[in-house]
């Protein structure tokens, strides 16, 4: 595993806790379309962009449709995927966890989760010591 930049966060999820991080190198270049080398198949969807869908394409567009409550399926594998990804799992890795966690499972919990992994990348981490 990387180290978690500040936009990383710990989670506790199906299988234990897990770092998610779209703040660091690795996630950037999946989010900002570019595509390199060991990219798995389910990374390469990035023809209309990793996170395409209403109001666009942009981590901004959405966490707006997170916000709004539009998002799909998609855009949850994306955001979990991409989290781990960032930081530091392996491609493939990161593809399987997301589909034995979300495969036959409800929906909501997941989108909470991916909401949350999203969010961390516009206000960074959350400190849980300074609101005890």
């Amino acid at each position: 595993m990387t180290e978690l930049t500040e936009c990383g966060r710990w989670l506790k999820w199906p299988g234990g806790e897990h770092n998610f991080d779209l703040g660091s190198s690795r996630a950037i270049q999946i989010l900002n379309g570019q595509m390199f080398g060991g990219m798995p198949i389910a990374f390469m969807t990035l023809g209309d962009g990793f996170l395409a869908g209403q109001f666009g394409s942009t981590p901004a567009a959405c966490l707006k449709r997170f916000q709004q409550e539009v998002y799909s399926i998609r855009d949850v594998e994306h955001v979990l995927q991409c989290g781990l990804y960032g930081a530091g799992m392996a491609a493939d890795d990161a593809v399987a966890v997301v589909k034995r966690a979300m495969v036959g499972k409800p929906l909501g919990p997941n989108a909470a989760i991916a909401y949350e992994v999203l969010a961390a990348l516009f206000i960074g981490a959350v400190d849980a010591s300074a609101s005890a």
